[in-house]
């Protein structure tokens, strides 16, 4: 069962009504004078009714802004949300209003960056883009489905194995955009798709990170069209995949997408930090559900899988996540937290872990990389 988090409160999601997420109350409920409580956190404000529920005592459950759109107590969401650190020196450093209510909204937050994590990661991402170029291999291209050094969705003019160009920027990223409107507009198979994708991270990698620190508008757009991407993969995947799989094969396609998602969230954090020095916490980046449970992502064999299948529902890896539980990328930085685990040899959850929560509070928890 897949375990994500909610981006509606509970009360829009049984009158299945659209939800607009604010604090201290969602639109239609503040209207309507009801609880609104969240499955991420309950974000109630001081005129939400009392509830039963044992999250009550959660710093959220205090105003966030009164009715004039005060925010002087908004800190605490503020202080809440840099809690999920484990680098105390990382803290998030304001909170955007709906022009209309005045209230935060909660859909994104930024956060202060630590900078040796930031270019830490940038040289590893541009490492990342140089073995996808020689090897199509990469933390988030599983070694059982590799895409062809030449994805037919990129054409034959597209020079994958290239880690130098002659071109500008600009060029560069006008070709990797209308790439990626293409893919966005495609009705090819699935797998075909993602091949084109993963390789397509790389090549942005490398563009993103290769040059200096400056945001002009042309990246901007690049990581507006490779977002805009991920979320129709992220919503149309479920009916695209083929039936014709093993139930290994199958895991593994849905596995690769939903790490190629995450990668593309990745990039444009890691990219934030890079050039602006803050990055955000974006309900959407939250939710994203993958699996988490070591071993299951560098099985070498479809036995080797299997045997860790079978082993079900005992509280391995992380410690409390069973063999086919996805867990959203909330749940899974704020577990090691809450409680340090060794990701082993899957490279990618030690580079979200990174990410979230500085390298240094990682290495010291499992270890220089």
């Amino acid at each position: 069962m897949t375990r994500s988090l909610r981006k509606a409160c509970r009360a829009c999601t049984a009158a299945k009504r659209r939800c607009i997420v604010q604090l201290p109350q969602c639109t239609r409920c503040r209207t309507r004078q009801i609880d609104c409580v969240y499955d991420l956190e309950p974000l109630m404000g001081g005129t939400s009714r009392a509830t039963t529920s044992g999250s009550s005592t959660n710093l959220l459950s205090r105003p966030i802004a009164d009715d004039e759109g005060d925010l002087s107590v908004s800190a605490k969401f503020l202080l809440y949300v840099s809690s999920l650190h484990m680098d105390p020196k990382r803290v998030a450093l304001e909170c955007y209003r709906n022009p209309t209510t005045q209230y935060p909204v909660v859909w994104r937050v930024p956060i202060s960056v630590d900078f040796p994590t930031v270019e830490y990661l940038a040289r590893k991402l541009v490492d990342m883009a140089d073995s996808v170029a020689l090897s199509q291999s990469a933390p988030y291209v599983h070694p059982q489905r590799k895409p062809r050094p030449r994805p037919a969705l990129l054409g034959p003019d597209f020079n994958v194995e290239s880690r130098m160009t002659t071109y500008s920027d600009i060029t560069q990223c006008t070709r990797l955009s209308d790439l990626l409107c293409a893919l966005h507009d495609s009705r090819e198979p699935l797998s075909e798709i993602l091949q084109a994708f993963q390789i397509l991270l790389g090549h942005i990698m490398r563009l993103l990170f290769s040059g200096d620190q400056s945001r002009p508008r042309h990246k901007e757009k690049l990581l507006g069209y490779t977002r805009r991407l991920a979320v129709r993969l992220v919503k149309d995947a479920p009916r695209m995949m083929p039936s014709n799989l093993s139930r290994w094969e199958a895991w593994i396609l849905a596995e690769s997408l939903r790490r190629a998602v995450l990668m593309s969230c990745l990039i444009q954090g890691v990219y934030n930090g890079w050039t602006r020095g803050y990055c955000y916490h974006e309900l959407f980046i939250q939710a994203l559900p993958f699996n988490v449970r070591p071993g299951m992502w560098t099985a070498g064999s479809e036995g080797e899988w299997e045997a860790l299948l079978d082993i079900g529902n005992d509280k391995l890896g992380s410690g409390y996540h069973g063999a086919t539980d996805l867990v959203s990328f909330h749940e899974f930085a704020s577990s090691f937290a809450r409680a340090p685990f060794d990701p082993g040899a899957d490279t990618f959850q030690r580079l979200l872990l990174m990410a979230h929560h500085g390298k240094a509070p990682v290495d010291r928890v499992l270890g220089m990389s």
